[in-house]
């Protein structure tokens, strides 16, 4: 059956740690259960899910150790006890159901609670490493129908006596959206696949990928809206389907996944993968780039908060020895090679002088703008790995 997940509170966006959703122990370290007590608002299927998810608050003290997860079944709350409130009406996902919960001192069982006492927070911090690497990687294929809708649209619109197709804005735009979209799917594939095979360095990967996929696929949907100009507005007929992705892609940003929230997990590491790990560690194994490679379970115990390691940055140094440069387009991948490491090589100065200040998600703006460009140096990583494993590791 389905099961809802229920991190958000609207009085505390993405900043989930501030949470005030309740649920007290009863007894010694939650022995004789817990009484749930407040509310949990756009939560997706929480109305008609069997099991729910509640990060909840089990100590008024403050830090990291004051939230639990517990897990409950629908079946087993005091219907008196909680409501589900009204579905909240979306302007994308129609289909999907957001409403939310409500508790009034509603008992649940000890056997509810998830993990140990107090380790919400970081099983939260643990679990978003799946999700943010997987999400992002689903919303290509909206990207992809986009992009084929602005095609379809380009060849047969007749405009000055010629195609859309034919002028020459027009086709620079949607290669540059063909362009975004394999770029996004390197780096998704890369990030997912490092759940399985690099799932230590999977915390600053995975936030890299949720926070630059969507950014790039809504600039590129921007840019092919206006190849569709007047029809972009259209909602039904051949070329409708492109306003309803326009309007589900930015589900992407919304909740504890938004952009922001990612990069504030990206800062703190800077600069200990400045120190340890750039032009330090081992590259990437050929296996994070192949597609159809088979993978064993994911190693949950594995996964941690940071580790200071980046295997994909160090296979975007290893290119530039080992990539070929014969045919023209093999020295334009290698010159662009060379000038992501130059780049990364900056970057590594700048995060090695950042004040302590700016190395906690409190930052200036300067911090989460070398967040940014660290994600590009990973998409770059990314579209080098795939590219040369297309080609046989050569």
């Amino acid at each position: 059956g389905k099961a809802s997940v229920a991190y958000h509170e609207l009085a505390h966006g993405n900043d989930f740690v501030r949470n005030e959703f309740e649920a007290r122990p009863a007894g010694d370290g939650g022995a004789g259960g817990f009484v749930l007590r407040g509310g949990k608002q756009v939560i997706n299927n929480a109305d008609r899910a069997e099991a729910l998810v509640l990060f909840s608050r089990t100590s008024s003290a403050p830090g990291s150790r004051s939230h639990s997860v517990l897990q409950v079944r629908r079946d087993q709350l005091d219907q008196a006890r909680y409501r589900t409130l009204p579905r909240y009406t979306a302007v994308g996902v129609r289909g999907c159901h957001l409403s939310g919960l409500d508790f009034d001192d509603c008992p649940v069982p000890a056997s509810a609670l998830v993990g140990e006492l107090g380790q919400g927070v970081e099983l939260a911090l643990r679990s978003f490493q799946i999700t943010r690497s997987a999400v992002p990687g689903m919303a290509i294929g909206t990207a992809d129908s986009s992009l084929r809708t602005a095609v379809r649209f380009a060849v047969g619109r007749q405009l000055y006596r010629r195609s859309v197709m034919e002028i020459p804005h027009a086709k620079a735009t949607l290669s540059a959206a063909f362009l975004d979209v394999l770029t996004c799917d390197a780096l998704s594939l890369a990030g997912t696949r490092a759940v399985h095979l690099l799932p230590e360095e999977t915390s600053v990967y995975a936030s890299g990928v949720k926070y630059l996929v969507p950014k790039i696929l809504s600039e590129a949907m921007y840019e092919l809206s206006i190849v569709l100009g007047a029809r972009f507005y259209v909602r039904d007929g051949e070329f409708g389907i492109f306003q309803k992705h326009v309007r589900d892609l930015p589900v992407l940003s919304l909740g504890h996944a938004g952009s922001a929230a990612c990069q504030a997990t990206i800062i703190p590491q800077l600069s200990r993968l400045a120190k340890r790990a750039w032009f330090a560690d081992d590259p990437a194994p050929a296996e994070l780039f192949r597609p159809r490679g088979g993978l064993g379970p994911i190693p949950f115990d594995r996964l941690t908060l940071a580790s200071g390691k980046d295997g994909l940055s160090a296979s975007l140094v290893a290119a530039v020895d080992e990539l070929p440069s014969a045919s023209p387009v093999e020295r334009a991948l290698h010159g662009f090679a060379l000038r992501m490491m130059d780049e990364l090589r900056q970057l590594q100065e700048e995060a090695l002088d950042l004040s302590p200040q700016d190395r906690t998600a409190l930052a200036s703006p300067a911090s989460f703008a070398l967040a940014d460009r660290y994600t590009v140096l990973l998409a770059a990583a990314s579209v080098l790995g795939v590219w040369r494993e297309a080609r046989g590791g050569d």
